[in-house]
């Protein structure tokens, strides 16, 4: 079922805005607390937020709450967007095997050529030529091989041992923080909102902002680190069940020390809008069994 009327009323007192944009919010934030053990959001918030915001080494945005004027606004959650990249793998060990293969077809050409005479050994050759792919195998071997020559002539040509030599780039913005204020949650609770607050904020707020930015720049994922630290991996199943994100081998990111021991998850960004649209749309369960844990 759609949002109701009485639902979009309460979502209407959210506004979300750059930490930095008004004074005001300094004291907002100070009475700022995080109820998840084991995270330093708490810390950023009240002591690096807002100078990284003012000189835009990050997007730092405070979602606030207010009942009706002139009733005083209160801090309900806040997030921070950087632009960012991710990358898939060059895997020089896989591109290696590929030219072995082709190499060793072309050592096992020669032998049976010797062996068994041309007609028997054409026959035998393409038989195992069918087994490993057979002409996409051979396309695939030389590009392998080509691409390994421009990697080592880089290398010879580029000392630079910083860089990252990968197979692909991706356009990306991160979620660096996203985090809830503990003190509100008594307060969403009141409001009977059927779902989290975490997870409505990222909806209303957070996937605008990104299609936003899209606008301005080539953009392709979104992705996160989450810090989970329960034994059952509550905090990942959230992301992937709430917020669309997704656990995967297949694409890589620079992980910095401090999100050493986080789960790296991304999404893609192309359909986020329609997604966005189709999560308002059904935004009350059917059925009690549709309801988000």
């Amino acid at each position: 079922m759609e949002l109701t009327k009485e639902q979009g009323d309460i979502l209407a007192r959210f506004t979300c805005q750059r930490l930095s944009g008004e004074e005001e919010n300094r004291a907002l934030i100070d009475e700022f607390r995080v109820d998840r053990e084991g995270t330093d959001l708490e810390d950023y918030l009240h002591n690096r937020a807002w100078e990284e915001d003012r000189r835009r080494e990050n997007a730092v945005y405070l979602i606030k709450y207010r009942e009706e004027a002139p009733a005083a606004e209160e801090a309900a959650m806040y997030f921070s967007i950087k632009c960012g990249g991710l990358f898939r793998v060059l895997d020089e060990e896989r591109l290696e095997n590929k030219v072995r293969k082709r190499d060793g077809l072309e050592e096992l050409r020669a032998k049976l050529y010797e062996r068994m005479g041309p007609e028997r050994a054409r026959r035998t050759l393409e038989t195992v030529k069918a087994s490993l792919g057979g002409e996409r195998f051979l396309q695939n071997a030389a590009m392998s091989e080509q691409l390994l020559t421009l990697l080592r002539e880089d290398r010879s040509s580029d000392g630079n041992e910083q860089l990252n030599r990968v197979a692909d780039t991706y356009p990306a913005l991160e979620l660096v923080h996203f985090c809830a204020n503990g003190g509100f949650r008594k307060k969403w609770r009141e409001l009977g909102m059927i779902r989290s607050l975490g997870e409505v904020m990222f909806w209303q707020f957070i996937v605008p902002h990104m299609a936003r930015i899209r606008e301005y720049v080539g953009c392709r994922y979104a992705y996160l680190f989450a810090a989970d630290t329960s034994p059952d991996g509550r905090l990942v199943t959230y992301y992937e069940q709430a917020l669309q994100f997704r656990k995967s081998e297949e694409l890589g990111a620079t992980k910095p020390s401090y999100d050493f021991c986080c789960d790296f998850m991304y999404q893609d960004l192309e359909d986020i809008e329609a997604r966005r649209e189709a999560f308002f749309h059904h935004f009350n369960p059917r059925t009690e069994e549709d309801i988000l844990a």
